[in-house]
């Protein structure tokens, strides 16, 4: 039952976004159900998950805690209890099952309200359902393409096969963001803080968000994901990994262009992973202590979605935009794609500032790509 699981709630007067985020416990899952109401001036709903055992039917009683969306804060019980325009649930009976790839559930709550529904699980382990651009499979042909366009409406990003987007958190087994912020991030930050080249307030926003971005450039799971202004570097990312020679597939890279214009005109953009229905922002965070940001022409976003690459194409139906494009492009071209990056100045030596940068371009320039 462990992954992340998303559902509609059609009640009438609560009717909205539902989310299941479990993780493995070993002997027992634990996680965060919620409940995001399509009208923003109603508060959102979260509860707390921890089953007795790993079997497929549960029968919980659930704490319901109220979260003020408009002030960022959780309802106290004396302002709970003094709410005088609406009555709020504060304890349930959660009966959660799974059938198949579902989950059933059934809540009810001590003011006697009754909800009952279905959580569909994510499938972002499967393979990408976006097709690429037609006619655009050679270095060569890219190039030609991105000519034609106005790349300061785009962010780009290069991957090494066209596999879904996925941040580093959600390719963990792990899927409950409540639990990464409460435990995670104290842990790490109280571990590094004698390691780190700048002091960072956690209760400061940015630099919350620049402490993010510095552990996921070094390799700690983050829910951020890594884009680029230039399509240059993102292709030097595509191309960047030299697969192994006794590797018989040799498939296409991929590089991704994300029309952050239209997106941010059209979806609200969020700072937050954790009280907050399901979302997708684009952010430029502060580089503290990551000298590779600059030279990468970094740009970042943040996610509490699993799926990304779902949500982004549900999303483009609503929106009737092309918001997601996909550019499959041979492997065979790496060389020659590198050679060409290289003379545009982009190379290891200017994308990681340092001796490791520095030796591995040296290497590719004496020893080839």
């Amino acid at each position: 039952m462990d992954g992340q699981w998303n559902g509609r709630l059609k009640d009438n007067e609560n009717a909205g976004v539902v989310t299941l985020d479990l993780d493995d416990a070993q002997d027992f899952y634990q996680g965060t159900v919620a409940l995001f109401p399509d009208n923003s001036e109603l508060p959102a709903y979260l509860a707390a998950i921890k089953t007795v055992d790993k079997s497929d039917h549960h029968h919980l009683q659930i704490r319901i805690n109220s979260y003020d969306r408009k002030n960022n804060t959780f309802l106290s019980n004396a302002s709970v209890e003094n709410d005088p325009n609406r009555n709020h649930s504060r304890n349930g009976e959660l009966e959660i099952w799974l059938s198949g790839d579902q989950i059933h559930y059934r809540l009810k709550t001590d003011i006697d309200l009754n909800f009952e529904g279905l959580f569909k699980k994510s499938r972002a382990n499967q393979k990408s359902m976006i097709s690429p651009v037609e006619g655009v499979g050679t270095w060569k042909a890219f190039k030609s393409y991105i000519e034609n366009i106005n790349i300061e409406d785009y962010i780009f990003r290069g991957q090494s096969e066209p596999f879904r987007l996925r941040t580093s958190f959600h390719r963990t087994k792990r899927k409950d963001l409540m639990r990464y912020e409460s435990e995670d991030i104290h842990i790490v930050f109280r571990q590094l803080s004698a390691l780190l080249p700048s002091k960072f307030n956690l209760n400061d926003t940015s630099d919350y968000g620049a402490f993010y971005n510095l552990i996921q450039h070094h390799g700690y799971p983050t829910p951020l994901l890594d884009w680029t202004f230039s399509p240059f570097i993102a292709a030097y990312f595509a191309y960047r990994s030299k697969r192994e020679e006794s590797k018989q597939d040799n498939g296409p890279v991929r590089i991704l262009m994300f029309n952050s214009k239209v997106w941010q005109e059209q979806r609200p953009q969020l700072r937050m992973v954790t009280r907050v229905p399901p979302h997708f922002s684009i952010l430029e965070l502060a580089g503290f202590g990551n000298p590779r940001m600059a030279p990468q022409q970094s740009i970042t976003t943040l996610t509490n979605v699993d799926d990304i690459e779902a949500y982004l194409l549900y999303n483009e139906q609503e929106m009737k935009e092309e918001i997601l494009t996909a550019f499959d492009l041979d492997y065979e071209d790496r060389e020659n794609a590198l050679r060409d990056l290289r003379h545009m100045g982009i190379t290891a030596a200017s994308m990681f500032p340092g001796i490791d940068g520095t030796c591995e371009a040296i290497k590719n320039q004496l020893f080839g790509y």
